[in-house]
């Protein structure tokens, strides 16, 4: 049996082109210098990998393997995002990445000095959001490093490493693997990692990442990478990965991308090149399998989107698409101001602190269908934050004078009952102000009402660039695009994403019951033609045009 070779003999002796690693011409990295061939080091750092864990990844994989282990030994600092396919091989691209580092940068730290900090071992921070999750990948790693060929290796003089556990991974090096929940409710202890792993990241509580999560690389300049597949709510994930792609369309150097994303179309491609390379059928196992879900679930299914093509449904879990809320836009739209003869009404969202009072005021008219709703084009926002409730009081009644408003629908929930009370003792004879009670029914049918008028488009949003440049307008993008939608029983739920408010959300739903609740008055007043009704008529627009009758 021939002895095998250690690894000096093999060639992994980190020099290039006959210069000794200090010798190495200084090279620019994304606005950072290092003294060494940073892609050279990578390239063997990849080679290294594959004889210690022996396993053969696909382009895709190695691609992905192959920007974070660049980043890591860089010192980048960087937020990578992963979009894979389900069974693609995430899990085995994690346990190759970890094992390789955790046994490698040890060692290479002796011979690049810039590599310092890892020579007292690489610490890996594994997060998911349930246990098995982390298991997953965990056990994967575990496996690699104590099969014989890795066993050889971890013994071979260049590296001499050895587990010190059989249930965790921790090497005699110093480098070590902790895996931990990352679920709401979890308490994520404060530790430090050179390298982080968000396994199943649209899962993951946007809260627990920056809070918890991200602080844990700042003292190391670590790489934090987040990895999973598509999901119905916009998050952290979904953020991160928006960020990334316009990065790196600015990006010269594709192996230095930060997003990476292979839906089924490419994993099964990359698989059949190399069954075409090896002859190996088992290549083909992933196309055969996804074809059939493909044909049982049906392409257009909301499960085979999200697991297999990749395709984020923003449509079951947002409020409204970014598409949406710009057919919402009329971009050569200024404010404007009331005429006389306009209907006004109102929304009143009572806020308090750190939320705030938001009252939407729109005007209100019917197109040529009398049975369709009426359309509701905004006017003003006014947000009262900061001002206590005294105050809010007379600023709402300066805009009932100011704008002429006839009907208000306002929140009459908690500290709303008390606003809403006085504001009908005070002006209640004059305007029309509906108490809204806010209930799970009675919420879920303001949602309904108000995506109707959103898919109808029945909203006109002013967005010049006057009006766009407008906290009040870029505090209403910024709420209507983050707000999630699900169903509680029977019941519609919108409500905030975390980090964000939701006021002006609430406000503008409640304007539109109160302009829609209009045309149900005018449909009962269909008998004007009957000299019996024209008094109570008379009345009625004597009330709603009282400030300048």
């Amino acid at each position: 049996m021939p002895v095998r070779k250690s690894i000096k003999e093999e060639g992994f002796v980190f020099e290039t082109k006959g210069k000794s690693a200090e010798s190495i011409d200084t090279s620019s990295v994304e606005g950072k210098t290092v003294s060494f061939d940073a892609h050279f080091i990578t390239n063997r750092i990849m080679e290294f990998g594959k004889i210690l864990t022996g396993i053969p990844l696909y382009e895709y994989q190695e691609a992905i393997a192959y920007r974070i282990i660049y980043s890591v030994i860089t010192f980048e600092g960087s937020v990578l995002t992963v979009l894979l396919s389900r069974q693609s091989g995430k899990s085995e691209t994690m346990a190759f990445v970890i094992d390789t580092l955790t046994v490698l940068l040890p060692a290479l730290a002796k011979v690049l000095p810039e590599l310092e900090q890892f020579s007292t071992g690489f610490r890996v921070g594994l997060f998911a959001p349930q246990s098995d999750q982390v298991v997953t990948t965990y056990s994967r790693a575990m496996t690699r490093l104590n099969s014989a060929n890795a066993e050889m290796i971890l013994s071979d003089p260049d590296i001499s490493v050895s587990m010190e556990s059989n249930v965790r991974l921790s090497l005699s090096n110093g480098s070590f693997l902790a895996g931990q929940v990352a679920s709401k409710q979890s308490k994520i202890e404060s530790k430090t990692y050179d390298l982080v792993i968000c396994e199943e990241a649209q899962d993951i509580d946007d809260f627990i990442v920056q809070k918890s999560i991200e602080p844990m690389l700042s003292a190391t300049g670590g790489t934090l990478l987040k990895v999973g597949t598509t999901g119905m709510t916009k998050n952290h994930f979904w953020y991160e990965i928006q960020a990334n792609r316009n990065h790196d369309r600015r990006l010269k150097d594709p192996r230095l991308r930060n997003h990476f994303e292979y839906a089924y179309k490419e994993i099964i491609a990359a698989r059949r090149e190399q069954y075409e390379k090896d002859g190996k059928k088992f290549h083909l196992n992933y196309e055969a399998d996804v074809l059939r879900k493909k044909e049982r679930w049906g392409e257009d299914s909301q499960a085979f989107k999200l697991a297999y093509a990749l395709q984020w449904d923003l449509e079951s879990g947002m409020l409204i698409t970014d598409k949406e809320f710009n057919n919402l836009l009329n971009r050569k739209l200024g404010y404007q101001d009331p005429d006389i003869r306009d209907f006004i009404v109102a929304g009143l969202d009572i806020g308090k602190s750190p939320a705030e009072t938001v009252l939407t005021i729109g005007r209100v008219w019917y197109g040529d269908d009398p049975f369709e709703k009426p359309y509701k084009q905004i006017l003003a926002w006014v947000c009262l934050g900061g001002l206590d409730y005294e105050a809010q009081h007379h600023e709402i009644l300066n805009y009932i004078v100011e704008y002429n408003i006839s009907t208000i629908f306002a929140d009459y929930t908690g500290v709303g009952k008390a606003v809403v009370d006085r504001l009908i003792y005070a002006c209640g004879e004059h305007v029309n102000i509906e108490p809204y009670t806010f209930t799970a029914q009675s919420k879920s049918d303001m949602w309904f009402n108000f995506i109707s008028d959103i898919q109808t488009k029945r909203i006109i949003v002013p967005a010049n660039k006057q009006v766009r440049g407008t906290m009040e307008f870029q505090k209403f993008e910024e709420q209507m695009k983050n707000c999630q939608k699900y169903f509680n029983g029977p019941y519609m739920v919108c409500e905030k994403s975390d980090g964000y408010f939701d006021d002006m959300v609430d406000s503008c739903a409640l304007m539109c019951l109160a302009a829609n609740s209009d045309r149900q008055v005018d449909d009962e007043m269909e008998v004007t033609d009957n000299p019996l009704y024209d008094g109570i008529t008379a009345t009625i627009g004597a009330i709603r045009r009282n400030s300048y009758t």
